[in-house]
């Protein structure tokens, strides 16, 4: 069950536009009908109890709920930009910590093993390689490095790769995060609320969310505070948890079928996500409550996303024609800047502290694209 914001969530509201390129956020043209019916059906669907659960497959012809999206096959890789390098399949990808004392490098979990290091040494192979158990899915930044879901525990990762904490849950960890303070959140599969362990690892309590949240990403707003976004693929969802109280906020759908979701390395509050049934891209703010600000049109089948915090650019990898799209969107409508070929099937992309980009294919082919490549390539 989704529960429904208690504010016009998906209003649009005034103010700046983070990085290089700031200047007054001048409001989502043409998206507002789009925030306000997420939030109108999240309403509807928590009047009525659980979601209806429909499925007119992957086909993008109608809503599906309760089915989670699939990226489209991709065609044969052309020219990739950048170096390629190839490895086991990745589970999941993170960076490693993203406060300014972290290392700055980006973590990568394989079954059993984490690889960190910078995009270049990964996609080499020159990363530090650590065991982790082999029930580990999932990923999350913290201040100084990654958590990660393992089964029936939480691991906590230092910026040197050692495991400094673990924490035993009740259920199976689907997503976990950590906050300043030490205090984890974990999601479990087939609860509906998110359960919260102190930094002594003894449970404190939990707090609804939605039914089977399967992706944490931990972010910051303007005014420090640490925010979670909490991401159910099956019912395309965004629920965000205020983290100083440990409390519900709102909820919103994520268009039909949401691909990825992931925020930045700075204090924006910005959340960028793809929806794969409807070949678009969104941009929220997770400040008083989550709100949706812009939309796009991508290429077919768009899943791997990230928001790149220096650069403030939307990425969006399209698996229908392999290509990483750049998005400026400080105009108040996103206009493409920049475009780059990718290997097949990507997942992941996230934006190294180095300026570079690093992707990961569905088959464990991993592409880094240098910052150099990548300024050349942008149109400013």
């Amino acid at each position: 069950m989704i529960r429904s914001s208690h504010s016009p969530s998906s209003a649009p509201s005034d103010r700046d536009v983070p990085g290089p390129r700031a200047r007054r956020w001048a409001g989502p043209r043409g998206v507002l009908a789009v925030g306000v019916s997420a939030a109108v059906l999240l309403g509807a669907s928590a009047c009525t109890g659980d979601v209806v659960k429909q499925s007119t497959g992957d086909s993008g012809n109608g809503p599906v709920v309760g089915v989670a999206a699939t990226p489209a096959a991709s065609p044969a890789a052309g020219d990739p930009a950048g170096r390629t390098g190839r490895g086991a399949p990745v589970r999941d990808l993170a960076r490693l910590g993203d406060d300014s004392g972290a290392p700055g490098d980006v973590a990568l979990l394989r079954e059993g093993s984490l690889e960190i290091g910078a995009p270049s040494d990964l996609v080499t192979g020159r990363g530090r390689t650590v065991d982790v158990p082999r029930e580990c899915t999932t990923l999350s930044t913290t201040s100084r490095g990654v958590t990660a879901a393992c089964g029936g525990s939480v691991i906590v990762v230092d910026g040197d790769g050692r495991t400094v904490r673990t924490v035993q849950v009740d259920g199976t960890a689907t997503a976990a995060a950590v906050i300043a303070d030490g205090t984890v959140a974990v999601a479990v599969e087939g609860r509906d609320r998110m359960q919260f362990y102190g930094a002594d690892g003894a449970f404190l309590d939990d707090d609804p969310s939605s039914d089977s949240v399967d992706a944490t990403v931990l972010l910051h707003d303007r005014n420090g505070g640490e925010r979670l976004a909490a991401v159910d693929h099956a019912q395309s969802s965004v629920t965000e948890m205020r983290l100083s109280d440990r409390k519900y906020l709102a909820a919103l759908r994520i268009g039909q079928g949401v691909g990825t979701l992931a925020a930045g390395s700075g204090t924006d509050g910005v959340a960028v996500a793809s929806d794969t049934r409807q070949d678009q891209a969104l941009l929220y703010t997770l400040d008083e409550v989550v709100m949706l600000h812009q939309s796009v049109p991508t290429g077919p089948s768009p899943y791997a996303v990230t928001w790149d915090s220096p650069r403030a650019l939307m990425w969006v990898s399209t698996t229908g024609d392999n290509r990483l799209t750049a998005y400026r969107v400080d105009s108040g409508t996103p206009v493409e800047v920049g475009s780059f070929g990718t290997v097949r099937d990507v997942r992941r992309v996230v934006d190294g502290r180095d300026g570079s980009l690093l992707l990961t294919g569905d088959d464990g082919t991993l592409q880094m694209i240098p910052a150099d490549q990548v300024t050349a390539g942008v149109r400013s």
